[in-house]
């Protein structure tokens, strides 16, 4: 599969055009005007388009053609497929590309490029970040053992709700490692890991703190034999509060909502200091849709992202991670 530059104009081969009789002999004679069908097939359900650019024979080689693909051609991101069909002259022929990025594009075929030796460094990275969600997990385990120390009869109801919060970290979990994916395959650069390493360190760090992180929840379960009640009741909340993981809840409301913008009820934050973290629609036409926070206002709780398929409404629901 051939791999094309966005919106960057180049000449590739297309062919062979073979006889629509017998389905062996060269044609040379093919032209895009005259053909049936000279389209280019976009991805993502873009609208199908005329080949525009340069089509001529190749000389020397009967039933092969140069194409100059014109920019209008390979403007839409993914796969691309630039069909010609002839019924009354040739069997149908066509060639498949990938449409990637300048920046991405550049970086693995430019000259000079170090895209590879990037991609290196990027496995090593998010190999060193799947180490570290494994180790966290295996901590959750821990409280939870530790957890079941608590129990008894007078407890049952807290229990339950200590068991809802579990699963729902267990859920973002998922969600983590589709982002992680996600940010490997789109926006992984090596600012963008150092962060995550940095803000997964942080979680680490607060797993083992004896004093008032998660590791003193882990010690006073181990000392809870003759807690009362109350007292059980403050370490199960310390557990709900540490398991957030830095989980933002809002409301979209009446103002600016568009695809790109939310008038929310978000306080409490500087300008843009939710800038690279990811908007989850929890609620109403636009719910699942996931982008990344480009600029956050402090009036209004106005937020800036990616281009949602739908807009949010008065009254919809969503989450920041």
């Amino acid at each position: 599969m051939l791999v094309l530059r966005q919106s960057t104009s180049i000449d590739i081969r297309i062919g062979p055009a073979m006889d629509a009789g017998n389905g062996v002999d060269p044609e040379t004679g093919v032209g895009l005007v005259a053909a049936d069908q000279a389209e280019v097939l976009k991805a993502n359900g873009a609208a199908t388009v005329t080949m525009g650019g340069a089509f001529s024979a190749v000389s020397g080689c009967d039933g092969w053609y140069d194409y100059t693909v014109a920019t209008g051609d390979v403007d839409t991101i993914g796969e691309v497929i630039f069909v010609v069909q002839d019924s009354t002259l040739c069997l149908p022929m066509f060639v498949k590309a990938m449409v990637m990025e300048p920046v991405v594009y550049d970086a693995i075929y430019a000259d000079g490029a170090t895209g590879i030796a990037s991609g290196i460094a990027l496995a090593s990275a998010l190999a060193t970040v799947d180490n570290e969600i494994y180790t966290l997990q295996g901590n959750v385990t821990d409280i939870l053992a530790d957890t079941n120390e608590l129990q008894s009869d007078d407890l049952p109801g807290l229990i339950a709700t200590l068991d809802a919060v579990v699963d729902t970290v267990k859920a973002e979990t998922v969600l983590i490692l589709e982002d992680t994916a996600n940010i490997q395959a789109n926006y992984a650069t090596a600012s963008a890991l150092a962060t995550v390493d940095t803000v997964v360190d942080g979680i680490q760090t607060d797993l083992s703190n004896g004093t008032d992180g998660l590791g003193a929840i882990k010690s006073a379960c181990a000392t809870a034999t003759g807690f009362a009640t109350e007292a059980k009741q403050d370490v199960i909340d310390g557990i709900v509060d540490q398991l957030n993981l830095g989980i933002i809840y809002g409301v979209a409301e009446t103002g600016t909502l568009s695809t790109t913008q939310a008038t929310t009820n978000i306080t409490g934050y500087t300008a843009d200091q939710l800038v690279d973290a990811v908007i989850i629609v929890t609620s109403g036409d636009a719910e699942g849709e996931r982008k990344e926070i480009t600029a956050s206002a402090v009036t209004d709780g106005l937020l800036t992202f990616g281009a949602m398929t739908e807009a949010m409404a008065n009254g919809d629901t969503f989450k920041i991670v």
